[in-house]
């Protein structure tokens, strides 16, 4: 057992400039989005030696963790983490690079992986970026990482375990950066730190870990083989956003790796807000599989982009990547795959275009009848039939015509429908036909495995459903139109 020596070293190595920051109060407030500033002025921050030991049960909400913690939430949403986790990653994978105590996490064990929600969760995400470090054949070894928004620490720790690379810098609010300091300086004691807020050492010496507040990073002049950014550019002000931007562009030597969605307080609003026409665009695509919560509103999208102009993207790339966008908050994953390849090539087909282009008139609608009448004046291509069956569902549950919805997700499923939307036709389907349910949600689970924990009895209801579908079609106000409890009570008895 540690007898905690290690980390009362690495407290008093990174306590002195914090301590500055917060006499001079600089703590980057200018540069904050309100859903930070509600998000820390709910949670205790720059904790004492004693509080940092066990800052993971608490003291990390919002990177990662909730707000309300204790042992049972946290393992439900474990449960769930660990299922996403499985199907990003092999378990050999898992098992090899399990996450490291520090902070004192509520952890569990499965399979024989010991590991709290956000630390699996993170240890997948390395993963997925290993993988297209290797698609891309970039090797960041002996070279710089940059990761922006690193949350306390966790994708940066199994990167640097992973890939060694000479030199990890993180960028981040002072209240977050205070905890990954801790958290890598303990699980790597080796590598010297180096604190920058408004003053930058002339070269960083190699095997460092660098902490930089967002002036701080302006002011380091180093070249990134690898630059990062997992959920947490859509809680910045898009002001910000198009700061780090510029400044990976300025920086960048290999690979830049975007893993966000949108709409969050006074961020992007669309993919198109984010300024990727400073890079040469490479994907732009789902992931591999969906978020961990079966009933999350928004789906995070990745783009891989490389140093270059953005003149080779398509004149039609926002506005596509708009729809697709609002179709992954849908859902509609797996079916995406084809037209986000044909995106970045410049190739999708104007047939295809005027049907996403028709497509993006129904999801935007502020009428569910109008919404439905222009996705039947649509000529859809067969590859996209399971997806008009699909909405067409939607929106006839939309409008409460609850036999026509079940109507068309069987139809949806019968055409071919895959991922995650067969998941959610699945479980519509298993709410309001109780006589099939088990044998639905049976379906829905053999489809999606991941989300078992959610799949259970008991943990579903229409209301839930429809407000799944909250920012995929924006302009509907589903949260005004919740489902009636009287319709509630015939639905059931069907």
């Amino acid at each position: 057992m540690s007898d905690f020596r290690l980390e009362f070293q690495r407290y008093n190595e990174i306590r002195p400039f914090f301590d500055e920051l917060l006499a001079r109060g600089d703590l980057a407030d200018a540069r904050m989005s309100s859903f930070w500033r509600k998000n820390l002025a709910q949670r205790h921050n720059f904790p004492t030696f004693n509080e940092i030991l066990t800052f993971r049960r608490g003291l990390a909400s919002a990177i990662g963790y909730s707000f309300k913690l204790d042992e049972e939430t946290e393992y439900v949403t474990f449960r769930r983490m660990f299922g996403r986790a499985r199907a990003l990653a092999p378990l050999d994978y898992l098992t090899a690079n399990q996450e490291s105590g520090v902070g004192t996490p509520y952890q569990y064990c499965k399979d024989g992986i010991l590991s709290s929600s956000a630390g699996i969760e993170n240890v997948a995400n390395a993963y997925r970026i290993e993988t297209v470090l290797q698609e891309y054949h970039v090797t960041p070894a002996q070279h710089c990482i940059l990761e922006i928004g690193a949350g306390y620490g966790g994708v940066a720790e199994a990167l640097i375990r992973r890939l060694n690379p000479a030199t990890y810098v993180v960028c981040d609010l002072p209240h977050n950066l205070f905890l990954s300091a801790f958290y890598l300086s303990v699980n790597y004691p080796e590598r010297s730190l180096c604190f920058v807020n408004e003053n930058a050492p002339e070269t960083i010496p190699p095997n460092s870990l660098v902490f930089a507040t967002p002036t701080g990073l302006e002011r380091i002049q180093e070249r990134f083989t690898l630059a990062v950014n997992t959920f947490s550019f859509q809680e910045m002000p898009i002001a910000e956003v198009h700061r780090y931007f510029a400044y990976v562009r300025d920086h960048l030597d290999g690979l830049f790796y975007f893993l966000n969605h949108h709409r969050v307080a006074e961020g992007a609003q669309k993919p198109g807000d984010y300024p990727f026409d400073q890079f040469a665009v490479k994907a732009w695509r789902p992931m591999p599989c969906p978020q961990q919560h079966f009933f999350g509103a928004r789906q995070a999208y990745e783009v891989i982009m490389q140093p270059g102009s953005g003149a080779s993207l398509p004149p039609y790339f926002d506005a596509v990547t708009h729809t697709l966008s609002l179709l992954l908050f849908m859902a509609v994953n797996t079916h995406l795959t084809a037209v986000c390849e044909r995106l970045v090539r410049g190739a999708v087909p104007d047939k295809e275009r005027a049907y996403l282009a028709g497509l993006h008139e129904v999801i935007t609608s502020s009428s569910v009848n109008a919404a439905h009448e222009r996705l039947a004046s649509l000529s859809s291509p067969a590859e996209w039939l399971p997806v008009t069956h699909y909405i067409s569902g939607l929106l006839r549950f939309f409008g409460k015509d609850v036999p026509g919805a079940q109507d068309d997700f069987r139809r949806a499923l019968d055409a071919g429908l895959t991922g995650f939307a067969r998941t959610r036709a699945l479980v519509f389907l298993a709410l309001t036909d109780v006589g099939e349910r088990s044998a639905y949600l049976k379906q829905a689970v053999e489809n999606t495995p991941q989300f078992e924990a959610d799949l259970e009895a008991g943990r579903m209801s229409l209301d839930q459903f429809k407000l799944a579908y909250l920012y995929a079609f924006p302009h509907l106000r589903l949260h005004r139109t919740l489902i009636p409890r009287r319709l509630r009570r015939l639905v059931m008895r069907q």
